[in-house]
């Protein structure tokens, strides 16, 4: 959907019972979760980790978040636990590059791993971008079909997207959407580290 005059705001006086929300800038979900150090480590600073095997995932700090994310499947929160070692390692800073680097020895093939990732991560975005999955609330799945995000196209123009462009704002999100680590709020306790993933769009 694509409106080169319309403005968000005589769209919202013309449409009020759309919510329309910028993308620039937005914060789609913040996620604290918890690993053990394993024990041949003695690690103080997160900055002090080199290599995944350091960090025993063991769960998210808030539990009806990770509850949530069986929306999406039934060990996702697995899967954003080892998104987020990539993050803190320096490996990646976007969904579509966790796909390229995600290779699993029990797959089939390459080409599985790339599909069974995306698809996982398509199916993440549609409820971070349509629904309250990553809010400390109980998710049941419900979609949020009165959001309508927008910004600005390669153009200049400003484009929009609404529920039924729901193929085109994936495909965006998935490339454009940053992972990153919201080192404020990480840390390190005893044999404990807490990373805060925080995924946005600049």
């Amino acid at each position: 959907m694509k409106t080169l005059q319309a403005q968000p705001l005589e769209l919202s006086l013309k449409y009020p019972k759309l919510d329309f929300i910028h993308l620039k800038g937005k914060v789609f979900g913040e996620y604290n979760i918890i690993y053990r150090i394993n024990d041949s480590y003695n690690i103080k600073d997160l900055d002090r980790v080199t290599s995944k095997h350091q960090l025993l995932f063991q769960k998210f700090e808030n539990k009806i978040q990770q509850m949530n994310l069986i929306l999406v499947d039934s060990v996702f929160s697995n899967i954003l636990a080892d998104l987020a070692l990539e993050v803190l390692l320096g490996k990646i800073s976007s969904f579509n590059e966790y796909v390229d680097l995600r290779k699993d020895s029990i797959m089939i093939s390459r080409e599985w791993d790339r599909k069974f990732y995306k698809y996982k991560l398509q199916t993440f975005i549609h409820y971070l971008a349509f629904s309250n999955i990553s809010e400390p609330q109980v998710c049941k799945g419900e979609i949020y079909r009165d959001r309508v995000y927008y910004g600005k196209g390669s153009s200049n123009e400003i484009e929009y997207y609404p529920i039924y462009c729901l193929h085109k704002i994936q495909k965006m999100l998935l490339k454009q959407m940053k992972v990153k680590i919201n080192w404020k709020k990480s840390h390190v306790l005893g044999q404990e580290a807490n990373i805060c993933l925080e995924i946005n769009l600049d």
